[in-house]
């Protein structure tokens, strides 16, 4: 892709399904290149998502290897119920491989449950061997449930790791669910391991989720 990918003003209520790389919207955004734009405005995803592996998201399953690249999700709402083995997200399930990417959640919610064995989070479920990248969550807020039948559990994000020159942003924003989680579980982020160079900024924003 050499430009830009939006949704704007869409909502999907159909249930989708598959085994890997799921989402209510997009299953895989991969290798893209040179200031592509790939953007949610005003959407909605109500249906339920569910995959019985891995990279599954209630709006994209799989964001990978692409390369100056801005992804947005703004004033957009999931609703379903979202469920996979490992690496699940309200939002988006697995972030991997970027590199000098932008990735900004704002004025959005995340109303359903996200439901999985390990890595999971109430937008993200996991963010890995990314470099040059910012993450940005603002205006927004997590109120479903979360629940990890073993570990790496978060609010927001459930994993982060193994990257290197990464940014990330939490600020004006909530966390209200309930989490679930044998170990590594958090109000807004799970767990956060091996990365490099790495600034993390959590800032006015609230936990009231049950831990």
């Amino acid at each position: 892709l050499d430009g830009s990918l939006t949704v704007k003003h869409t909502t999907n209520n159909a249930a989708v399904s598959g085994s890997y790389r799921v989402g209510g919207f997009i299953g895989s955004v991969e290798d893209l290149k040179q200031g592509a734009v790939v953007s949610f405005e005003h959407c909605a995803n109500n249906g339920n998502v569910t995959g019985s592996g891995n990279y599954i998201g209630g709006f994209a399953g799989y964001v990978w290897q692409n390369n100056n690249v801005d992804m947005t999700i703004s004033n957009s709402i999931n609703k379903g119920h979202v469920t996979g083995s490992g690496t699940v997200g309200g939002f988006v399930g697995y972030i991997y491989d970027n590199t000098k990417m932008a990735i900004t959640i704002s004025s959005s919610t995340n109303n359903g449950s996200v439901t999985g064995v390990y890595d999971v989070g109430g937008f993200v479920g996991y963010i890995w061997v990314n470099t040059n990248m910012t993450v940005t969550i603002i205006n927004s807020a997590f109120d479903g449930n979360v629940t990890g039948k073993k570990n790496r559990v978060g609010g927001f994000v459930g994993v982060f790791y193994g990257s290197t020159n990464i940014i990330m942003t939490i600020e004006h924003s909530t966390s209200n669910g309930t989490l679930t989680g044998s170990d590594g579980v958090g109000g807004f982020v799970g767990y956060v391991y091996e990365n490099m160079n790495v600034i993390i900024t959590i800032s006015n924003s609230t936990n009231n989720a049950n831990v």
